[in-house]
């Protein structure tokens, strides 16, 4: 079976292009069963501007080998790899909206943007990634609370 990115060479440019504009530090890999992924840094400051200690987040966004087809959770999936999802919830001590299972079972990062488009890409992933990883920063320096991100992100 043809991966996506072979059928479509266009929308992997396309893909690249946007991805080198505006996350030019993270790089595109490929896992063994052919299906691509962006794997980089996202570190959004909040935490390290009150407390003087830097926080990154390594996260791999990874298309679906029928990338750009909708479905549940869409065709680009978002995986907090450091720290992990359970170490994320550890950290704030609850489970903060968002985490979906995979067919892995996999905990997985999920925007609801991603039903709505038509292509969702992996920069739209990521601006979403960055959003949220933002946000749970202005919850561990209090200044965000638990009922208020989840709200946010229901």
């Amino acid at each position: 079976m043809k991966q996506w990115y072979e059928e479509n060479p266009k929308l992997l440019e396309g893909e690249k292009m946007a991805m080198n504009k505006f996350f030019p530090d993270f790089k595109l890999e490929k896992l063994d069963d052919g299906c691509l992924y962006w794997i980089g840094e996202l570190s959004p400051g909040i935490y390290e501007t009150k407390f003087g200690v830097k926080k990154t987040y390594i996260v791999m966004v990874a298309y679906n080998n029928n990338h750009p087809e909708l479905e549940m959770g869409s065709s680009v999936r978002i995986y907090p790899i450091l720290p992990d999802v359970h170490d994320l919830i550890d950290e704030c001590g609850f489970r903060p909206y968002r985490f979906l299972v995979d067919s892995s079972d996999d905990l997985l990062l999920c925007d609801n943007g991603c039903f709505s488009r038509s292509i969702y890409t992996a920069c739209d992933a990521l601006n979403f990634a960055q959003t949220w990883f933002a946000d749970l920063e202005m919850v561990l320096i209090g200044e965000l609370t638990e009922s208020d991100f989840n709200s946010k992100f229901r």
